[in-house]
């Protein structure tokens, strides 16, 4: 049987760790790259270097903007529930590990809930979709 392998949140500042009881379960876009790119034709003939004409297009682009990710879980008691929101809270980055062992130092942007439809037993039962941006990939959580 295959043994689940938690996902981490790390706080490099405070040296607290915190492993998620459940691990999200959707990676809606995750670590998607962007760039922004424009284009112009350029006005009028010219002769090149070997005295061919040419109408050119003149392409100028952005640096990579920051890897972004979107996750989406569920937290299933007020313990989870109060834990991620202080984890978002923070006003410095953080280290993620994810299951595959990938590490990334992160900035937490947003934790959004919505409340699930549950039994009696269960009023914390949440879905929640915690995003935020990637500042580099690293090889070990480091101090």
């Amino acid at each position: 049987m295959a043994r689940r392998i938690a996902w981490e949140l790390y706080d490099p500042i405070t040296d607290e760790t915190y492993y998620m009881p459940v691990n999200p379960y959707e990676d809606g876009g995750s670590h998607a790259i962007n760039r922004t790119v424009n284009y112009a034709a350029r006005s009028g003939m010219y002769l090149n270097d070997a005295g061919v004409d040419c109408i050119s297009t003149i392409l100028s682009y952005s640096q990579r903007n920051f890897e972004t990710f979107n996750y989406v879980g569920k937290t299933y008691n007020e313990l989870e529930h109060g834990t991620l929101e202080d984890w978002v809270n923070k006003d410095y980055p953080i280290y993620l590990t994810d299951d595959l062992g990938r590490i990334w130092l992160v900035m937490l942007e947003s934790f959004v809930i919505r409340r699930l439809p549950t039994m009696k037993n269960k009023p914390f039962k949440h879905e929640y979709t915690l995003t935020g941006f990637v500042l580099q990939e690293a090889q070990e959580a480091t101090i």
